[in-house]
This record gives structure tokens, sequence and C-alpha cells, in this order.
């Protein structure tokens, strides 16, 4: 452990306490705040991933597979597969008209606590986007959506470690309590990729809004 008068690591020449520990502290307390969260998802994750796989959801199952699996080509598709089980939990709406998170919820309702039925809400309202990182601060990063323009603060900074101001991702951010993680797989796209993503879905959403 590097003490309070030790040279700082990050080569300046001064004392770790004048320098990069205020810094450290405040990405560790954000990492820690992270961990608790995605704990908390993980774990009600897990148990709508075991409800979901349940033998009257298998026909859902399949029709889900056919909609989201558009290449014939299973290497190709395995790297895919983490997408394909939030979208069967998240977005495939069921022969019922509901999504597995409502579907879950309502079989359950009596076995959730107040928090997570917060989380199933934020769930049910998450979706995958491109987003542009603004600015890179000491324990969070500012994230713009690019197709709504809504910008939304992260502190999963451990994981957005490789990106720098400027940087486009395609991913899905899920709020739990009072942090915004990201889920699923992040992806890094060049601006080339992101600006033909986000042009042709606000095309579509134009004619069909």
């Amino acid at each position: 452990m590097l003490g309070r008068n030790e040279l700082c690591p990050c080569g300046s020449g001064k004392k770790y306490k004048r320098c990069c520990l205020n810094k450290d502290v405040v990405v560790d307390r954000a990492g820690r705040k992270v961990g608790t969260a995605q704990k908390q998802y993980s774990e009600l994750y897990t148990r709508i991933y075991e409800y979901s796989r349940q033998d009257k959801f298998k026909e859902e199952y399949e029709k889900a597979k056919e909609m989201f699996y558009i290449i014939d080509d299973e290497a190709l598709n395995s790297k895919f597969d983490r997408f394909f089980n939030t979208y069967f939990i998240q977005d495939h709406i069921m022969e019922s008209k509901k999504v597995m998170t409502v579907a879950f919820y309502e079989d359950n309702r009596d076995k959730v606590n107040t928090n997570e039925v917060k989380i199933l809400r934020n769930l049910f309202e998450s979706y995958v986007s491109v987003y542009e990182v603004k600015e890179v601060l000491d324990g969070k990063i500012l994230l713009k959506d690019c197709l709504t323009e809504r910008e939304v603060y992260t502190e999963d900074v451990k994981l957005l470690s490789d990106f720098k101001e400027g940087s486009s991702m395609i991913a899905r951010i899920v709020d739990v309590e009072d942090t915004s993680i990201l889920i699923d797989i992040t992806i890094s796209i060049s601006d080339a990729v992101k600006d033909v993503i986000v042009n042709d879905i606000k095309t579509l959403f134009g004619q069909y809004e």
C-alpha cells in the first residue's frame, strides 16, 4: 500500500498526499459503489434468467432467437449470446404482449422488495443505444446518448478506463439506486460507424414515428 508521504507514482515528483491521493480516494469510492450496484443487479438478473428458462417460455425463446440471430453463422452468433439473453429478458415482446421482466414481476410480486421493483422498472425502461464520452472526471464519466441527446453520469470508470473524451460506444445503461451501471457488453465503435448507426435509426424513427 502506497504511503501518504511517498512520491506519487504519477511521476510528478510530489508526495502522494499532495498529488493523486484525493483522486484515488474518489475513484476507489466510485468503484465500491458500482460494485454494490452490480451485485444487486446480478442477483436479480439471475432470478429473472432462471424464471425465463421455464418450459412455458420455450416457444417464446425460439421466436426471440429467430428475431435476434439474422445471420446463419453459429460461431459469429455465439459472440452475441450475452446480448441475446438480455434481449430475450428485456426487449422481446411475447404473445402475451409483455416482456419477461413484467411477467417475472407479476408472478413474483410477493417475493421482490421495493428496491428490486425499482430495478425491474429501470430494466424495463432501459435500451441499447449509442453513447459518446463527453467528459472524464475523477470517479465518474459523462456520457451523451446520441439518439436522445440525454446526458448521464456513470461511475463505472473501471469498465470505461480505455475510453477517452470523444470516444463512442454501444451500451445499455441501467440505474440501480443512485448509480448508473453499464450492463451486457460495451462495444467501442468509430465515429464513422457511430454516425451511420445514429443516422439510420433517426431516419427509421422519422418514418415510423
